[in-house]
């Protein structure tokens, strides 16, 4: 009985030794991970509002790049081409800003819902609708 309970102490001290040894080494982990410091931008939110427009305009490029141009640029399926004035401001006059995001968004005619980018947030989408309105100006 004695041995018995030697052992099974044994195997607890064993397990608690080496779960703290695993729970010690992710907390080294993490604070390697951690962050240094931090950054602070001064000028208020004019400094923030033009980066925020400067990397809204460089997301929707990014996005039209990456998916939007093979049916944009060539017109496929009925596809609005990119820089086709005419086209695009009666789209904007018979509808709103708010469907044509809808549209982009959830899909319509042979568009697939998000122009098939499934990663794509609705703001990336709009992004790259918002891009192609102001190429098409």
């Amino acid at each position: 009985m004695y041995k018995k309970l030697c052992f099974v102490l044994s195997i607890l001290i064993t397990l608690m030794s080496s779960s703290y040894a695993y729970l010690s080494r992710e907390d080294a982990i993490a604070e390697r991970l951690a962050p240094v410091g931090n950054v602070y931008l001064t000028g208020g939110s004019s400094v923030d509002s033009k980066i925020e427009k400067k990397l809204s305009k460089d997301a929707g490029v990014k996005r039209y790049k990456s998916m939007c141009f093979a049916c944009h640029d060539t017109g496929a399926s009925g596809a609005p081409k990119l820089g086709d004035k005419a086209v695009w401001e009666t789209r904007i006059k018979s509808q709103s800003i708010e469907t044509v995001y809808k549209h982009a968004i959830e899909g319509y005619k042979a568009m697939p819902a998000k122009g098939g980018c499934v990663s794509c947030s609705d703001d990336e989408i709009k992004m790259a609708v918002d891009y192609m309105l102001e190429k098409s100006k």
